[in-house]
């Protein structure tokens, strides 16, 4: 998006919002060295009924170009952030390969790796063989929704929303939800999965699993998933999330066979990088 579609992206904002402000670079960082221009419209405080806003703002939004998304941790998730990319020059599936490829030198290291002595008073990780794969099998096949993407959406913001955490309410001109990381540069994951390549794998999901991105709190990231895997398809599945966010699992104390089935009739997933 260039700089005067940006300028245009909030002409359409509806008028009886709640008390909210646009963000931007300069305001983040409170600086004239920075870009004044606003990058999302965000409300000044978390609403009781973020929900029932989700759900309102989600059908103006072929109306005002604005995708809703919640934010908890509001100070904490967003920096200034690059706006959409070309995601045709990123290929997800050399991007698995090469974390595939990855894993399997880091196993190999662990498998050769002496034992460690576990302390009485702690928990053990459970015994996992892992990924039931010995080389890469491809991307997993996509599903067809079995329910309105928007819909459902809305339905897993308003479970979201029951958790009691605080939720902000942003509205960011964006084509496709996963444009929105890019929008806020959600920088928590960068430990393990950089930016850019977080936002292609969570586009590639949207095309084959009807994913959607509905909240970003603290460190982690929401989406509603509206054509769950295919059972044939879940462990296929369970590697893209397990290269992308091993946390899922390593630090659930899941092993990777329950995780795979519990994919099968999730209708939310979320990714937190430790």
């Amino acid at each position: 998006m260039t700089e005067r579609s940006f300028a245009n992206a909030f002409a359409r904002l509806p008028a009886d919002l709640p008390s909210g402000h646009l963000a931007s670079a300069a305001s983040c960082y409170s600086s004239d060295e920075h870009s004044d221009l606003p990058v999302f419209w965000c409300s000044d405080e978390p609403l009781k009924d973020a929900a029932d806003w989700w759900r309102r703002l989600e059908a103006q939004r072929t109306e005002t170009g604005l995708f809703p998304v919640l934010l908890a941790f509001y100070e904490d998730v967003w920096h200034p952030g690059e706006g959409p990319l070309d995601d045709s020059a990123f290929d997800v599936t050399d991007y698995f390969r090469e974390e595939w490829e990855r894993y399997l030198r880091e196993k190999a290291e662990w498998d050769a790796a002496p034992p460690v002595e576990v302390p009485e008073d702690v928990m053990p990780w459970p015994d996992d063989p892992g990924p039931p794969f010995d080389v890469w099998p491809g991307l997993a096949a996509g599903s067809t929704p079995t329910c309105d993407v928007g819909e459902h959406a809305a339905a897993m913001v308003a479970e979201l929303a029951q958790d009691g955490q605080p939720l902000h309410l942003a509205l960011v001109p964006v084509e496709r939800s996963a444009d929105a990381l890019l929008a806020i540069s959600f920088r928590k994951s960068s430990n393990h999965v950089d930016l850019w390549e977080l936002w292609a794998v969570i586009r590639s999901w949207e095309g084959r699993f009807g994913t959607r991105l509905i909240a970003v709190d603290g460190g982690t990231v929401h989406v509603s998933v509206a054509a769950p895997p295919r059972p044939e398809e879940a462990n296929r599945l369970a590697l893209e999330h397990y290269l992308l966010c091993p946390d899922n699992i390593e630090q659930d104390y899941i092993v990777f066979a329950t995780y795979a089935e519990r994919l099968v009739s999730a209708p939310r997933w979320s990714f937190w990088w430790d």
